[in-house]
Protein backbone atom coordinates (compact mmCIF):
# COMPACT_ATOMS: atom_id res chain seq x y z
CA UNK A 1 0.00 0.00 0.00
CA UNK A 2 1.34 3.43 -1.05
CA UNK A 3 1.60 6.17 1.24
CA UNK A 4 -0.11 9.26 0.49
CA UNK A 5 3.02 11.32 0.34
CA UNK A 6 4.45 8.01 -2.17
CA UNK A 7 1.41 8.88 -4.36
CA UNK A 8 2.52 12.56 -4.71
CA UNK A 9 6.39 11.87 -5.79
CA UNK A 10 4.91 9.11 -8.56
CA UNK A 11 2.62 11.42 -9.61
CA UNK A 12 4.75 14.29 -10.10
CA UNK A 13 7.16 11.59 -11.83
CA UNK A 14 5.01 10.62 -14.26
CA UNK A 15 5.10 13.89 -15.62
CA UNK A 16 8.57 14.39 -15.51
CA UNK A 17 9.70 10.78 -17.07
CA UNK A 18 6.92 12.06 -19.62
CA UNK A 19 8.70 15.44 -20.71
CA UNK A 20 12.28 13.45 -20.40
CA UNK A 21 11.15 10.81 -23.13
CA UNK A 22 10.16 14.07 -25.24
CA UNK A 23 13.66 14.84 -24.71
CA UNK A 24 15.08 11.07 -25.36
CA UNK A 25 13.12 11.35 -28.64
CA UNK A 26 14.61 14.62 -30.10
CA UNK A 27 10.65 15.70 -29.97
CA UNK A 28 12.54 18.89 -28.57
CA UNK A 29 14.33 20.32 -31.37
CA UNK A 30 11.02 20.49 -33.30
CA UNK A 31 8.34 23.57 -32.47
CA UNK A 32 5.57 20.82 -32.27
CA UNK A 33 8.05 18.66 -29.49
CA UNK A 34 9.04 22.29 -27.75
CA UNK A 35 5.12 22.89 -26.98
CA UNK A 36 4.13 19.93 -25.72
CA UNK A 37 7.51 20.98 -23.34
CA UNK A 38 5.96 24.18 -22.06
CA UNK A 39 2.22 22.72 -21.78
CA UNK A 40 4.24 19.80 -19.06
CA UNK A 41 5.66 22.93 -17.48
CA UNK A 42 2.81 25.20 -17.28
CA UNK A 43 0.97 22.53 -15.34
CA UNK A 44 3.69 22.08 -12.64
CA UNK A 45 3.70 24.33 -9.17
CA UNK A 46 5.05 27.07 -10.60
CA UNK A 47 3.98 27.39 -13.59
CA UNK A 48 6.00 29.66 -16.85
CA UNK A 49 7.48 32.42 -16.33
CA UNK A 50 6.55 35.63 -17.66
CA UNK A 51 9.01 35.82 -20.45
CA UNK A 52 7.98 32.30 -21.46
CA UNK A 53 4.10 33.27 -21.27
CA UNK A 54 4.93 36.15 -23.81
CA UNK A 55 6.83 33.83 -25.86
CA UNK A 56 4.23 31.18 -26.11
CA UNK A 57 1.01 32.67 -25.06
CA UNK A 58 -1.10 29.77 -26.99
CA UNK A 59 0.32 27.10 -24.44
CA UNK A 60 -2.35 25.35 -22.13
CA UNK A 61 -1.43 23.05 -19.34
CA UNK A 62 -1.48 19.23 -19.53
CA UNK A 63 -4.29 18.00 -17.56
CA UNK A 64 -1.93 16.34 -14.02
CA UNK A 65 -3.03 13.07 -12.82
CA UNK A 66 -5.73 13.34 -9.76
CA UNK A 67 -4.93 11.82 -6.65
CA UNK A 68 -7.49 10.54 -5.16
CA UNK A 69 -6.75 10.47 -1.08
CA UNK A 70 -8.46 8.15 0.94
CA UNK A 71 -7.76 7.67 4.84
CA UNK A 72 -4.42 8.39 5.89
CA UNK A 73 -3.30 4.84 7.41
CA UNK A 74 -0.05 6.03 8.69
CA UNK A 75 0.11 8.70 11.51
CA UNK A 76 4.00 9.14 11.34
CA UNK A 77 3.06 10.38 7.86
CA UNK A 78 0.86 12.93 9.44
CA UNK A 79 3.95 13.96 12.05
CA UNK A 80 6.34 14.24 9.22
CA UNK A 81 3.93 16.42 6.77
CA UNK A 82 3.49 18.64 9.57
CA UNK A 83 7.25 18.92 10.56
CA UNK A 84 7.79 20.45 7.07
CA UNK A 85 4.31 22.33 6.39
CA UNK A 86 2.97 22.75 9.83
CA UNK A 87 2.40 25.78 11.83
CA UNK A 88 2.23 26.60 15.18
CA UNK A 89 1.31 29.62 16.68
CA UNK A 90 0.97 31.72 19.41
CA UNK A 91 -2.08 34.64 18.82
CA UNK A 92 -2.30 37.26 21.70
CA UNK A 93 -4.72 40.29 20.63
CA UNK A 94 -5.53 43.60 22.57
CA UNK A 95 -9.18 42.97 23.92
CA UNK A 96 -11.57 44.77 26.92
CA UNK A 97 -10.00 41.93 29.34
CA UNK A 98 -8.07 43.14 32.74
CA UNK A 99 -4.79 42.25 31.37
CA UNK A 100 -5.98 43.81 27.97
CA UNK A 101 -5.45 41.16 25.67
CA UNK A 102 -6.81 37.60 25.04
CA UNK A 103 -4.31 34.32 24.30
CA UNK A 104 -5.22 31.56 21.69
CA UNK A 105 -3.39 28.95 20.18
CA UNK A 106 -3.67 28.04 16.14
CA UNK A 107 -2.68 24.51 14.82
CA UNK A 108 -2.30 25.26 10.78
CA UNK A 109 -0.88 23.43 7.48
CA UNK A 110 -1.33 25.10 3.90
CA UNK A 111 -1.18 23.65 0.87
CA UNK A 112 -2.42 24.82 -2.92
CA UNK A 113 -5.90 24.87 -3.53
CA UNK A 114 -6.03 21.83 -5.18
CA UNK A 115 -5.15 19.55 -2.36
CA UNK A 116 -7.84 20.66 -0.58
CA UNK A 117 -9.40 16.80 -0.76
CA UNK A 118 -6.33 16.50 1.88
CA UNK A 119 -7.06 19.10 3.90
CA UNK A 120 -10.50 17.89 4.20
CA UNK A 121 -9.08 14.15 4.97
CA UNK A 122 -7.32 15.90 7.94
CA UNK A 123 -10.25 17.00 9.70
CA UNK A 124 -11.79 13.59 9.39
CA UNK A 125 -8.11 11.92 10.66
CA UNK A 126 -7.86 14.18 13.75
CA UNK A 127 -11.79 14.57 14.84
CA UNK A 128 -11.22 18.49 14.78
CA UNK A 129 -10.87 21.96 13.02
CA UNK A 130 -12.01 23.28 9.87
CA UNK A 131 -11.01 23.66 6.10
CA UNK A 132 -11.12 26.86 4.18
CA UNK A 133 -10.11 26.99 0.08
CA UNK A 134 -8.86 30.79 -1.22
CA UNK A 135 -9.48 30.58 -4.79
CA UNK A 136 -7.74 34.37 -5.23
CA UNK A 137 -4.26 33.07 -3.58
CA UNK A 138 -5.02 29.53 -4.95
CA UNK A 139 -4.52 27.99 -1.25
CA UNK A 140 -6.18 25.57 0.67
CA UNK A 141 -5.99 25.62 4.70
CA UNK A 142 -6.42 23.03 7.64
CA UNK A 143 -7.04 25.53 10.87
CA UNK A 144 -7.45 23.99 14.63
CA UNK A 145 -8.01 26.92 17.27
CA UNK A 146 -10.84 25.94 19.56
CA UNK A 147 -8.67 24.99 22.56
CA UNK A 148 -10.31 21.87 23.62
CA UNK A 149 -9.09 20.32 20.37
CA UNK A 150 -5.66 21.43 20.60
CA UNK A 151 -5.48 20.50 24.35
CA UNK A 152 -7.04 16.60 23.82
CA UNK A 153 -6.38 16.37 20.12
CA UNK A 154 -3.73 17.86 18.96
CA UNK A 155 -1.04 18.16 21.44
CA UNK A 156 -1.56 14.66 22.41
CA UNK A 157 -1.52 13.28 18.80
CA UNK A 158 2.30 15.09 18.41
CA UNK A 159 3.55 14.10 21.80
CA UNK A 160 2.92 10.49 20.53
CA UNK A 161 4.20 10.97 17.02
CA UNK A 162 6.61 13.50 17.56
CA UNK A 163 7.94 16.45 15.62
CA UNK A 164 11.14 16.33 13.63
CA UNK A 165 13.75 19.11 13.14
CA UNK A 166 13.34 22.72 14.61
CA UNK A 167 10.27 22.93 14.10
CA UNK A 168 10.23 20.76 18.12
CA UNK A 169 11.29 23.76 19.48
CA UNK A 170 8.01 26.18 17.58
CA UNK A 171 5.95 22.85 19.29
CA UNK A 172 8.10 22.77 22.76
CA UNK A 173 6.39 26.70 23.16
CA UNK A 174 3.18 25.69 21.71
CA UNK A 175 2.76 22.97 24.53
CA UNK A 176 4.32 25.00 27.14
CA UNK A 177 1.73 27.71 26.50
CA UNK A 178 -1.50 25.27 26.11
CA UNK A 179 0.02 23.66 29.69
CA UNK A 180 -0.24 27.50 30.93
CA UNK A 181 -3.41 28.09 29.54
CA UNK A 182 -5.16 24.95 31.18
CA UNK A 183 -4.95 26.59 34.64
CA UNK A 184 -5.45 30.10 33.47
CA UNK A 185 -2.13 31.53 33.73
CA UNK A 186 -2.98 34.03 30.68
CA UNK A 187 -5.39 35.99 33.04
CA UNK A 188 -2.80 37.40 35.18
CA UNK A 189 -0.36 40.07 34.64
CA UNK A 190 2.52 37.79 35.29
CA UNK A 191 1.44 34.75 33.24
CA UNK A 192 0.56 36.94 30.37
CA UNK A 193 3.81 38.30 30.60
CA UNK A 194 5.75 35.12 30.45
CA UNK A 195 3.62 34.05 26.96
CA UNK A 196 4.59 37.75 25.92
CA UNK A 197 8.14 36.46 26.49
CA UNK A 198 7.97 32.73 24.98
CA UNK A 199 6.30 34.43 21.73
CA UNK A 200 8.66 36.85 21.46
CA UNK A 201 11.76 34.12 21.69
CA UNK A 202 9.35 32.26 18.96
CA UNK A 203 9.19 35.26 16.90
CA UNK A 204 12.49 36.58 16.55
CA UNK A 205 14.68 33.40 16.45
CA UNK A 206 16.75 33.78 19.98
CA UNK A 207 17.13 30.48 20.83
CA UNK A 208 18.43 28.93 17.61
CA UNK A 209 20.74 32.32 17.34
CA UNK A 210 22.38 31.59 20.86
CA UNK A 211 23.33 28.08 19.67
CA UNK A 212 22.70 27.57 16.28
CA UNK A 213 19.82 24.85 14.28
CA UNK A 214 18.48 22.11 16.39
CA UNK A 215 19.56 18.69 15.08
CA UNK A 216 16.97 16.00 13.00
CA UNK A 217 17.14 13.21 15.55
CA UNK A 218 15.74 9.50 14.45
CA UNK A 219 12.22 8.95 14.69
CA UNK A 220 12.58 6.75 18.13
CA UNK A 221 14.90 9.07 20.06
CA UNK A 222 12.54 12.17 19.22
CA UNK A 223 8.96 10.65 20.08
CA UNK A 224 7.23 12.59 22.76
CA UNK A 225 8.31 12.96 26.40
CA UNK A 226 11.71 11.16 25.44
CA UNK A 227 12.59 14.32 22.94
CA UNK A 228 14.86 16.12 24.99
CA UNK A 229 13.87 18.97 23.19
CA UNK A 230 10.18 19.41 24.90
CA UNK A 231 9.48 21.75 27.55
CA UNK A 232 12.91 22.92 27.26
CA UNK A 233 13.56 27.30 27.58
CA UNK A 234 16.25 29.20 26.16
CA UNK A 235 19.75 27.56 25.64
CA UNK A 236 19.09 24.30 26.35
CA UNK A 237 16.04 23.93 24.12
CA UNK A 238 18.12 25.03 21.23
CA UNK A 239 21.12 22.16 20.91
CA UNK A 240 19.63 18.76 22.65
CA UNK A 241 20.68 19.59 25.93
CA UNK A 242 23.86 20.23 24.62
CA UNK A 243 24.37 16.83 22.78
CA UNK A 244 26.40 18.67 19.92
CA UNK A 245 29.90 17.18 19.74
CA UNK A 246 32.81 20.14 18.85
CA UNK A 247 33.47 18.83 16.16
CA UNK A 248 29.52 19.35 14.76
CA UNK A 249 29.73 22.52 15.47
CA UNK A 250 32.92 23.72 13.74
CA UNK A 251 31.82 21.49 10.71
CA UNK A 252 28.20 23.36 10.59
CA UNK A 253 30.18 26.89 10.99
CA UNK A 254 32.69 25.69 8.44
CA UNK A 255 29.50 24.89 5.51
CA UNK A 256 27.63 28.28 6.85
CA UNK A 257 30.42 30.74 6.23
CA UNK A 258 31.62 32.57 3.50
CA UNK A 259 34.65 32.11 1.81
CA UNK A 260 37.18 35.04 1.24
CA UNK A 261 40.22 34.59 -0.89
CA UNK A 262 43.80 36.12 0.16
CA UNK A 263 46.41 37.03 -1.71
CA UNK A 264 49.90 38.53 -1.18
CA UNK A 265 49.85 42.15 -1.89
CA UNK A 266 53.81 42.27 -2.58
CA UNK A 267 54.22 38.87 -5.09
CA UNK A 268 50.19 39.18 -5.93
CA UNK A 269 49.66 35.61 -5.37
CA UNK A 270 47.90 33.51 -3.86
CA UNK A 271 47.90 33.08 0.08
CA UNK A 272 44.78 30.91 1.50
CA UNK A 273 41.15 31.04 1.91
CA UNK A 274 39.51 31.55 5.20
CA UNK A 275 36.08 30.82 5.93
CA UNK A 276 34.00 33.21 7.73
CA UNK A 277 34.35 36.69 8.17
CA UNK A 278 35.11 36.24 12.20
CA UNK A 279 37.83 34.39 11.46
CA UNK A 280 39.10 36.96 8.96
CA UNK A 281 38.61 39.54 11.17
CA UNK A 282 40.58 37.30 14.16
CA UNK A 283 43.43 37.16 11.13
CA UNK A 284 43.71 40.60 10.46
CA UNK A 285 43.07 41.71 14.22
CA UNK A 286 39.69 44.01 13.53
CA UNK A 287 36.34 43.99 13.93
CA UNK A 288 33.89 41.84 12.26
CA UNK A 289 32.33 44.07 10.47
CA UNK A 290 35.60 45.59 9.21
CA UNK A 291 36.56 42.36 7.72
CA UNK A 292 33.20 41.90 5.82
CA UNK A 293 33.96 45.73 4.40
CA UNK A 294 37.67 44.69 3.22
CA UNK A 295 36.18 41.23 1.73
CA UNK A 296 33.14 42.59 -0.10
CA UNK A 297 34.86 45.55 -1.62
CA UNK A 298 37.95 43.62 -2.92
CA UNK A 299 40.60 46.01 -0.96
CA UNK A 300 44.28 45.77 0.44
CA UNK A 301 44.79 46.01 3.85
CA UNK A 302 48.30 46.92 5.91
CA UNK A 303 49.85 46.91 2.47
CA UNK A 304 50.36 43.11 3.10
CA UNK A 305 46.46 41.16 2.22
CA UNK A 306 44.59 41.69 -0.95
CA UNK A 307 40.87 40.42 -0.23
CA UNK A 308 38.26 38.98 -2.46
CA UNK A 309 35.38 37.09 -2.31
CA UNK A 310 36.32 35.44 -5.45
CA UNK A 311 38.67 33.91 -7.30
CA UNK A 312 40.70 36.40 -9.54
CA UNK A 313 43.24 36.58 -12.13
CA UNK A 314 46.38 38.55 -12.09
CA UNK A 315 45.63 41.56 -13.57
CA UNK A 316 42.38 41.83 -11.63
CA UNK A 317 45.19 41.71 -8.31
CA UNK A 318 47.23 44.50 -10.30
CA UNK A 319 44.00 46.52 -10.65
CA UNK A 320 42.86 46.46 -7.17
CA UNK A 321 46.75 47.26 -5.89
CA UNK A 322 46.58 50.50 -8.30
CA UNK A 323 43.31 51.87 -7.26
CA UNK A 324 44.17 51.15 -3.89
CA UNK A 325 44.22 54.30 -1.23
CA UNK A 326 47.25 54.75 0.85
CA UNK A 327 45.91 55.04 4.94
CA UNK A 328 47.94 57.70 6.39
CA UNK A 329 49.61 56.49 9.50
CA UNK A 330 51.05 59.83 10.94
CA UNK A 331 49.10 60.38 14.03
CA UNK A 332 47.34 63.44 15.03
CA UNK A 333 47.28 65.24 18.09
CA UNK A 334 44.30 66.49 19.88
CA UNK A 335 43.74 69.44 22.20
CA UNK A 336 41.36 70.33 24.41
CA UNK A 337 40.35 73.83 24.68
CA UNK A 338 37.84 75.13 27.38
CA UNK A 339 34.79 76.88 25.92
CA UNK A 340 36.33 80.89 25.13
CA UNK A 341 39.59 78.90 23.58
CA UNK A 342 41.29 80.74 26.37
CA UNK A 343 42.96 77.96 27.99
CA UNK A 344 44.77 74.53 26.81
CA UNK A 345 43.14 72.08 29.15
CA UNK A 346 44.29 68.36 27.94
CA UNK A 347 46.62 67.50 24.86
CA UNK A 348 46.41 63.48 23.72
CA UNK A 349 48.76 62.18 21.86
CA UNK A 350 47.12 60.61 18.91
CA UNK A 351 43.04 60.73 17.89
CA UNK A 352 42.96 56.97 19.45
CA UNK A 353 43.94 57.84 22.54
CA UNK A 354 41.06 60.92 22.64
CA UNK A 355 38.76 58.28 21.10
CA UNK A 356 39.20 55.70 24.68
CA UNK A 357 39.26 58.22 26.72
CA UNK A 358 36.19 60.09 25.49
CA UNK A 359 34.30 56.85 24.02
CA UNK A 360 33.27 58.68 21.05
CA UNK A 361 33.53 57.23 17.47
CA UNK A 362 36.31 58.51 14.65
CA UNK A 363 34.24 60.17 12.74
CA UNK A 364 32.24 62.67 16.03
CA UNK A 365 35.77 63.26 16.95
CA UNK A 366 36.80 64.33 13.54
CA UNK A 367 33.81 66.61 13.20
CA UNK A 368 34.73 68.53 16.33
CA UNK A 369 37.87 69.05 15.48
CA UNK A 370 37.05 70.59 11.58
CA UNK A 371 34.26 72.42 13.12
CA UNK A 372 33.04 75.23 15.72
CA UNK A 373 30.74 72.49 17.88
CA UNK A 374 31.54 71.67 21.08
CA UNK A 375 31.89 68.63 23.39
CA UNK A 376 29.99 68.27 26.04
CA UNK A 377 28.88 72.02 25.39
CA UNK A 378 32.14 73.14 27.35
CA UNK A 379 34.96 72.03 25.48
CA UNK A 380 36.33 73.09 21.93
CA UNK A 381 38.52 70.35 20.22
CA UNK A 382 41.27 70.63 17.76
CA UNK A 383 44.00 69.25 15.94
CA UNK A 384 45.91 72.33 15.87
CA UNK A 385 47.15 74.70 18.93
CA UNK A 386 45.18 77.96 18.83
CA UNK A 387 47.78 81.24 18.72
CA UNK A 388 47.45 83.67 21.62
CA UNK A 389 45.72 81.10 24.26
CA UNK A 390 47.57 80.10 27.18
CA UNK A 391 48.78 76.26 26.01
CA UNK A 392 51.35 75.92 28.82
CA UNK A 393 48.88 73.72 30.90
CA UNK A 394 50.97 75.17 33.87
CA UNK A 395 47.81 76.37 36.00
CA UNK A 396 45.56 73.70 35.01
CA UNK A 397 45.06 70.78 37.36
CA UNK A 398 43.69 67.16 36.22
CA UNK A 399 41.20 66.79 33.78
CA UNK A 400 38.09 65.25 34.17
CA UNK A 401 35.01 65.82 32.55
CA UNK A 402 31.87 64.93 33.59
CA UNK A 403 31.49 62.02 30.85
CA UNK A 404 28.21 61.03 29.69
CA UNK A 405 26.90 57.52 30.17
CA UNK A 406 25.65 55.74 27.18
CA UNK A 407 22.40 55.30 27.55
CA UNK A 408 22.40 51.59 25.83
CA UNK A 409 24.64 50.13 27.84
CA UNK A 410 23.45 47.61 30.27
CA UNK A 411 25.79 46.95 33.31
CA UNK A 412 26.20 43.48 33.87
CA UNK A 413 27.74 41.72 37.72
CA UNK A 414 28.72 38.49 38.22
CA UNK A 415 29.31 36.38 41.27
CA UNK A 416 30.72 33.25 42.27
CA UNK A 417 28.65 30.02 41.32
CA UNK A 418 26.50 29.86 44.36
CA UNK A 419 25.70 34.03 44.26
CA UNK A 420 27.25 34.77 47.60
CA UNK A 421 31.23 36.33 46.34
CA UNK A 422 31.08 39.23 44.44
CA UNK A 423 33.34 38.95 41.36
CA UNK A 424 33.19 41.99 38.89
CA UNK A 425 30.93 44.55 37.28
CA UNK A 426 30.88 45.23 33.76
CA UNK A 427 29.94 48.54 32.12
CA UNK A 428 27.75 46.51 29.19
CA UNK A 429 26.92 43.69 27.91
CA UNK A 430 29.59 43.41 25.34
CA UNK A 431 32.63 44.31 27.75
CA UNK A 432 31.71 41.51 29.42
CA UNK A 433 31.70 39.12 26.58
CA UNK A 434 34.74 40.16 25.36
CA UNK A 435 36.71 39.62 29.20
CA UNK A 436 35.16 36.29 29.27
CA UNK A 437 34.74 35.33 25.86
CA UNK A 438 38.63 36.92 24.72
CA UNK A 439 36.51 37.50 21.73
CA UNK A 440 34.64 40.88 21.10
CA UNK A 441 32.99 39.48 18.08
CA UNK A 442 31.46 37.03 20.03
CA UNK A 443 27.52 37.25 19.88
CA UNK A 444 25.88 38.19 23.44
CA UNK A 445 22.69 37.08 22.60
CA UNK A 446 23.90 33.96 24.95
CA UNK A 447 25.06 36.17 27.79
CA UNK A 448 21.26 37.40 27.93
CA UNK A 449 19.54 34.14 27.67
CA UNK A 450 22.16 32.75 30.50
CA UNK A 451 20.69 36.02 32.62
CA UNK A 452 17.52 35.92 31.56
CA UNK A 453 17.22 31.83 32.53
CA UNK A 454 19.46 32.24 35.33
CA UNK A 455 22.13 30.09 33.91
CA UNK A 456 25.91 30.02 34.91
CA UNK A 457 28.30 31.68 31.65
CA UNK A 458 31.70 30.20 32.11
CA UNK A 459 31.16 29.35 35.58
CA UNK A 460 29.85 32.51 37.02
CA UNK A 461 26.43 33.85 38.29
CA UNK A 462 25.73 36.71 36.05
CA UNK A 463 22.67 39.40 36.43
CA UNK A 464 21.47 42.58 35.18
CA UNK A 465 21.28 43.98 39.17
CA UNK A 466 23.26 42.97 42.52
CA UNK A 467 22.19 39.97 43.84
CA UNK A 468 22.96 41.67 47.22
CA UNK A 469 24.44 45.27 48.72
CA UNK A 470 28.58 45.27 48.21
CA UNK A 471 31.13 47.78 47.09
CA UNK A 472 31.84 47.86 43.37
Amino acid sequence: MLRVAEVFILKRKEIQNWALELVKCKEHLTPEGLQKIWAIKASLNNGLSGELKASFPDTIGVTRPEVVYQEIKDPHWLAGFTSGDGCFRICVFKDNTKTGFTVSLKFKITQHSRDIQLIKTLCLYLGCGRFYLDSKRESSEFIVTRFSDISDKVIPFFDKYGIQGVKALDYADFKKVGEMMKVKVQLTEAGLEEILKIKEGKKNNIRRIALGPAPTANLDYNKGDSNPQFGKAGAKGAALNYKHSPEQKALWSLTRSTPIFVYDAITLTFNYIIYGYERLAGLLGVHVNTARRLAKSSSVYAEKYILTLENVSRERLEAIKANAKRKSTAKRVVHVYNKQKSVLLKTFSSVNEFMKFSKLSGSVTKQLCESESLWLDEYFISYDLIPGADNSLASVGEFRPKLRERTTSIPVYTYSADGTTFIKRYSSLRECVKDLEGNRNFNTKTLMLRIEHKELYHGLRVSYAPLFEHSI
